[in-house]
């Protein structure tokens, strides 16, 4: 049977049919896009869960470390000066080679957990700002590096710094470095998203400004994300870059660092000069450093390519360097015969801009004080590394018609997250954490932890005797002898039966004998300050973290 519409009845008919189709497209985007939405809200808060456990163990477990009492002192001193409006005070002077937002986040958890009854140890407190910072990258590093890396490498990144040992020891400090990280890592992640929302340029600069409020050393981020920018608008997309947002992210970056800064507030010039003035002192006189078996005052360029090769997975590095040779040669390719969709070839820029501008910039640090320098590229090592390595899975399973997700996220996990579990797991204190292919620091890298307290408490476990024991350190490192903080103020609650006293590993061999026991960190052995012969003897506990060796208590011989 043949059925005879007039045009107006079809028209009518057919919209009907094109309207209750696209209602239920949209529905169903809709239904998509709520449960995309739930799923990265999800994960996000797995991020946090597994990030928490390891650095509030740490947190709560480390002896306090080298230079965590002089920002808690800076912290202590410097928020009081705020709520007091002290802007003028010469108490800013103290620390002031070091910028001191930071040191105020220390100062108001105190002061918070001060007013709120005390319900943490003070160094607990102090230590907050990293904790909290260093977890919350990791859901950051899911959520906005989802687009240009990809959902599946973007979240394989976050987990594998989660579990970190490198990055979870350094969030349990009360360090100037995990917040700088994650600030700085933030905003250059927002630079790739503000191409198409420029109204991200000014939020980009004003956390690059939080995050050199914290530590100079942020700046060395800032001309990757120029050149990223200007390679997106004037290359890629041949057009002129959105000026109007470009010159109110520099005035906003500079309001937010001036708004940071009250330490500078008086003559800003002036202050800023001092600072800069040290820091270029530092550079010239040199840091004493071990790196690669030997000890150096000044470091070598490839520096920052060792520490990131000792202290991440080689599953994570060496892809990052196969995406950087790769993304450049795509490059070059899609320059000469555009074939690549602009938006990938972006992504690809981003990824190599980021990490080899990073890579660059880093290796014009001429000294070295720690490991901790060079956190702010493992953000980036991680993302471009997982890229490639899931981009290298599923060039192996094109063949197999539609490969379950699983085939690519279980041998990408076990790789990249196996050995920074593993560390977590058997290193003891997290530092001594080393690659896949090598040995314990000792041989490789300044051990940064000294492990102080932990042999006192192996000595009390082990003697049933008074004894005096010797905390070998650096001079005034353990006791300032300015106020009443000190490494010894922290520890209290050691056994009283212990005489504990700082001596320098410069004294000669009769002061030694003045002590029933030694405690003598491995870093000041790797700097040219060996245990004395003697002692060396006599060694009754070695304590280590896997195959690094922290410290060693020696017995009078």
């Amino acid at each position: 049977m043949l059925y005879f519409y007039s045009d107006e009845v079809y028209t009518e008919v057919m919209g009907e049919l094109v309207s209750s189709r696209s209602s239920a497209t949209e529905t169903e985007a809709a239904r998509y896009s709520s449960t995309s939405h739930l799923l990265a809200l999800s994960l996000s808060l797995f991020l946090i869960a597994v990030a928490l456990v390891p650095r509030v163990l740490l947190a709560t477990r480390l002896d306090m470390v080298t230079d965590e009492i002089v920002y808690f002192r800076a912290g202590r001193l410097y928020f009081p000066l705020v709520t007091h409006l002290q802007f003028w005070s010469t108490a800013w002077s103290y620390n002031y080679e070091h910028p001191p937002l930071v040191k105020l986040l220390i100062g108001a958890a105190l002061a918070l957990n001060n007013t709120i009854g005390h319900p943490l140890p003070d160094l607990l407190a102090a230590r907050l700002p990293g904790l909290l910072s260093g977890t919350l990258l990791l859901p950051a590093i899911y959520l906005l590096g989802r687009r240009p890396f990809g959902a599946q490498a973007a979240f394989l990144a976050a987990l594998s710094l989660a579990l970190s040992p490198w990055l979870s020891y350094f969030s349990a400090l009360a360090y100037l470095d995990m917040p700088m990280t994650t600030l700085i890592t933030v905003a250059f992640l927002l630079i790739w998203h503000a191409h198409a929302r420029p109204g991200l340029y000014p939020v980009a600069a004003a956390l690059a400004a939080l995050a050199f409020a914290s530590k100079y050393t942020a700046i060395l981020a800032v001309p990757p994300m120029i050149l990223y920018t200007l390679y997106h608008f004037c290359v890629l997309e041949r057009r002129r870059p959105p000026l109007k947002y470009g010159l109110l992210a520099v005035g906003i970056g500079v309001l937010v660092f001036l708004l940071a800064d009250p330490a500078i507030w008086t003559n800003p010039p002036k202050r800023l000069y001092h600072s800069f003035l040290f820091e270029l002192q530092h550079a010239i006189n040199g840091h004493d450093f071990f790196l690669a078996g030997h000890y150096m005052t000044h470091v070598p360029r490839w520096t920052v390519l060792y520490i990131l090769l000792v202290k991440l997975s080689v599953f994570l590095t060496i892809p990052a360097g196969l995406f950087l040779l790769y993304g450049l040669f795509q490059l070059v390719r899609f320059h000469l015969r555009p074939t690549m969709e602009l938006e990938r070839a972006s992504a690809l820029a981003f990824g190599v801009c980021w990490l080899g501008g990073l890579l660059l910039t880093f290796c014009l640090l001429n000294i070295v004080v720690g490991t901790h320098y060079h956190l702010p590229l493992a953000p980036a090592v991680a993302l471009t590394g997982c890229a490639a390595l899931v981009a290298v899975l599923k060039a192996g399973l094109a063949r197999i018609p539609r490969p379950h997700p699983a085939y690519v996220l279980v041998p990408a996990l076990l790789a990249t997250c196996t050995s920074h579990l593993l560390g977590l797991l058997t290193v003891p204190a997290a530092e001594g954490y080393t690659s896949e292919p090598f040995q314990g620091e000792n041989t490789t890298l300044q051990v940064a932890y000294p492990g102080y307290r932990d042999a006192v408490l192996w000595l009390a476990q082990h003697t049933d005797k008074p004894a005096r024991v010797g905390l070998v350190a650096r001079d005034q490192t353990l006791d300032k002898k300015i106020d009443d903080l000190s490494w010894f103020a922290f520890n209290r609650d050691l056994p009283a039966r212990f005489q504990l006293e700082e001596v320098t590993p410069d004294q000669p061999a009769k002061v030694y004998q003045r002590y029933d026991y030694l405690i003598w960190p491995a870093h000041l052995q790797q700097r040219n300050a060996p245990l004395p012969a003697p002692w060396a003897h006599h060694i009754i506990y070695v304590f280590t973290g896997g195959q690094t060796t922290y410290c060693v208590i020696a017995a009078r011989p």
